[in-house]
């Protein structure tokens, strides 16, 4: 049992924008950090047959290890990122492996990156990482798992709910509401902190939500037209530098309104059906996501899945990826995601993922393969 005081707040196991904002293209980083020593490169087949490339750290000794396959979050930048050295070596302390790709578009994978790019290709690159990483020589098959962070929490679950290869999976600061709801949420703080009134901030969360599903699904024009034109009476209306109308139903399928065919995603009908080993790490100070519409979906899936391995874990003064906050969570549009970033981790969060590993896993590495390495030493 993990006993962390104060920082634990509760522990519940299961026994064993603008309305038609265009998507950013993010250029492929033009100076990559070499791979470091002791990791591997890679290209992998991902969907369609394009080659992602990814970096695979294991701890140093001879043998076989479960690997985790890192699940990228929103602007994730490229695998040659500093910080995955430090994720990796954190993993080490529980004898697991790490594999970090460049998402499309970004690093050493082709492509073009764009925000809310398509949550099943990213779900299906992460299965098809999962099936090489089952015939690696270095890797344990049946211990192969994927963790994810913010969105990586939408993708983590479809991959691991169609993949036989990954056995199980860890979710931190990840939302069990749609893409929509998240940002509605999110845009909400930052609208707060920029001095918007609550009031205000729950006629243009309604907005937003009824614009946004009319431009995800094609339904309800007139509904979302109506309303638009009603609230272009708000003072609120000009200062957030809104189109006059809301875009005609011709006009969906232009490739911008991919972003919000994305963002209707309810993920419900995965995560009720998850029956592998799960491990959820949510942050009490977490502005970003909706925690308390998050926790309740995440235990609504633990109960209807009926999930025998489950774990959903509150952290106290924790925010957004784990940051330790001492006062309200600052919101990375308004100070920058780097600024966010650069807070001090929580001093429980990597303590709680490895523990949890260790007791899921055990030594996580194959016995017989180091000894017989250690003979040849």
């Amino acid at each position: 049992m993990l006993r962390f005081v104060p920082y634990f707040i509760l522990l519940i196991m299961m026994a064993p924008g603008p309305a038609a904002a265009q998507p950013v293209e993010r250029p492929a980083h033009a100076a990559p950090v070499p791979v470091p020593a002791g990791a591997i490169d890679l290209r992998i087949a991902g969907s369609g047959g394009d080659q992602l490339a990814a970096t695979l750290y294991l701890p140093r000794r001879a043998g076989r290890y479960a690997v985790l396959i890192v699940a990228p979050g929103a602007g994730t930048p490229s695998r040659n990122r500093e910080g995955w050295q430090d994720v990796a070596r954190r993993l080490r302390e529980a004898n697991v492996g790490l594999l970090v790709f460049d998402p499309r578009g970004t690093g050493d994978t082709p492509g073009t990156w764009q925000e809310g790019a398509p949550l099943a290709q990213t779900a299906e690159d992460i299965a098809r990482i999962a099936e090489f990483l089952a015939a690696h020589r270095r890797v344990l098959p049946e211990r192969i798992g994927v963790i994810g962070w913010s969105r990586g929490g939408w993708t983590a679950p479809m991959a691991a709910a169609t993949s036989p290869h990954i056995r199980f999976m860890i979710a931190v600061s990840a939302p069990s509401v749609s893409p929509n709801e998240a940002n509605i949420h999110q845009r909400g703080e930052e609208l707060l902190d920029a001095g918007y009134s609550a009031e205000e901030v729950g006629e243009i969360g309604a907005l937003r939500r009824t614009v946004w599903r009319y431009y995800g699904t094609g339904e309800g024009y007139e509904a979302a037209r109506d309303l638009w034109r009603q609230m272009r009476q708000r003072p609120w209306f000009s200062r957030l530098g809104l189109r006059p109308d809301v875009q005609p139903p011709e006009a969906l399928g232009q490739p911008g309104f991919a972003y919000y065919r994305e963002g209707v995603y309810d993920p419900a009908a995965v995560l009720n059906g998850l029956s592998k080993p799960l491990l959820v790490l949510l942050g009490s100070g977490d502005r970003h996501i909706p925690i308390d519409a998050s926790m309740a979906g995440w235990r609504s899936a633990f109960q209807r899945s009926g999930n025998p391995d489950a774990s959903l874990v509150l952290l106290a003064r924790a925010g957004h990826a784990m940051r330790l906050l001492d006062g309200p969570e600052p919101m990375s549009a308004v100070t920058g995601h780097a600024s966010l970033m650069a807070m001090p981790e929580h001093p429980y969060y990597w303590a709680t993922i490895t523990a949890w590993l260790r007791e899921h896993l055990g030594a996580a590495t194959d016995a017989r393969t180091a000894r017989r390495a250690r003979g040849r030493s």
